[in-house]
């Protein structure tokens, strides 16, 4: 694991410093900096000690998706071959920013680039980057993608050595996308630079729309569905899985139904929001989506939009003045389904109506 706040309640943790806002200690000698620092995410002083860990790497196997999977793989030689039931939690971090795996990875999608390289972009509107950078960006991005599916590889080739494979169920997800120039927009929320959230940003099919590969001993194998799920539906699939009987306080819905072809969905509604826990009075931006329309509730920091998905999957065409009904049909099952999850009442009566303009002055909070 690499993330000491998701720690609770495991039998054994290993925790390997990774690449995000951790403490990194300097050292005497100075490195210049891939692109022009106000392009990039962070004040200079961490990019400068970045870098020059960066440079204490022997190679390919320093980097901290690597460690992360060779130790996972190490756990389950010493421990989790020899249990009878175990349930192992993987979390590399990467393909997080900054993106830095070695140049072999980024060369395979965009060789002999010479401009700025966005290694750890300033999340802010796109402007500031050229074409060609965001261009790179995505290379970048896609190299670090690339490096991690090899470990994962590996380490996925040991559960099948240590004779794991056949009774073992494997979820292979992540937490959200990034913004590489999409809806003129790069990162995932406006911070300043010293990552204070400015403004939260709408979130899109390119935030939202996550992978989630579920791999079942004895279950079907390379099937695709088109069920909406949330992320609480992936601790009832594994309470499913496990046997477990799913208790009242989990807010998902297992997905085992769908996958054993006993139900063609769980759900035909998905919200999704930046965390109210931040700020409870600011109306963050949310993404209300059925199969066919994805609603932008846009609070205090965003406007209204709406959006018909089998017309236009990239949400690229507004269509919300045209449309008000059904948008406002989608808001009310936004305030329902806040009322289920027995969201608090301060959060709820703030979204019922719409404010059609933003606060002049937003409470700022800073990114955790």
């Amino acid at each position: 694991m690499t993330v000491g706040s998701f720690d609770s309640h495991f039998q054994y943790v290993d925790f390997i410093r990774g690449q995000g806002p951790v403490a990194l200690y300097p050292v005497d000698f100075k490195l210049p900096l891939p692109a022009d620092e106000n392009k990039l995410r962070t004040p200079r002083e961490r990019l400068q000690i970045l870098m020059e860990q960066w440079v204490r790497w022997r190679g390919e196997e320093d980097r901290f998706a690597p460690r992360v999977f060779k130790r996972a793989h190490q756990w389950l030689e010493n421990f989790g071959r020899k249990a009878k039931r175990f349930f192992l939690m993987i979390d590399s971090f990467d393909p997080h920013e900054p993106w830095n795996p070695p140049r072999y990875y980024i060369d395979q999608y965009d060789p002999n680039y010479e401009g700025d390289e966005l290694f750890e972009p300033a999340y802010a509107p796109s402007g500031y980057a050229s074409e060609r950078e965001i261009q790179h960006m995505r290379a970048m991005y896609a190299g670090e993608v690339t490096m991690v599916d090899r470990w994962l590889g590996f380490f996925l080739e040991g559960v099948k050595y240590m004779g794991l494979w056949d009774d073992t169920a494997i979820i292979l997800t992540t937490d959200h996308g990034f913004y590489h120039g999409e809806h003129g927009l790069i990162g995932k929320v406006e911070l300043d630079r010293d990552g204070t959230i400015i403004r939260r940003w709408p979130l899109y099919d390119t935030i939202t729309r996550i992978p989630l590969i579920i791999r079942i001993p004895e279950g079907p194998n390379g099937e695709r569905y088109n069920a909406l799920c949330q992320t609480p539906d992936l601790t009832a699939t594994i309470y499913d899985l496990a046997e477990i009987e799913i208790p009242n306080a989990c807010q998902g819905k297992s997905l085992i139904p769908v996958i054993s072809g006993k139900a063609d969905k769980i759900r035909d509604i998905t919200i999704t929001s930046h965390t109210y826990v931040t700020d409870k009075e600011c109306r963050c931006p949310s993404s209300i989506r059925t199969e066919d329309w994805l609603y932008i509730y846009g609070g205090d920091e965003w406007q209204y939009e709406l959006y018909n998905l089998k017309e236009d999957p990239g949400q690229e065409n507004n269509i919300f003045q045209a449309n008000q009904d059904i948008a406002e049909e989608l808001h009310k099952r936004y305030i329902s389904w806040l009322k289920e999850m027995s969201c608090p009442e301060v959060s709820i009566d703030l979204r019922s109506k719409f404010n059609d303009k933003p606060r002049e002055s937003l409470p700022y909070a800073k990114l955790i």
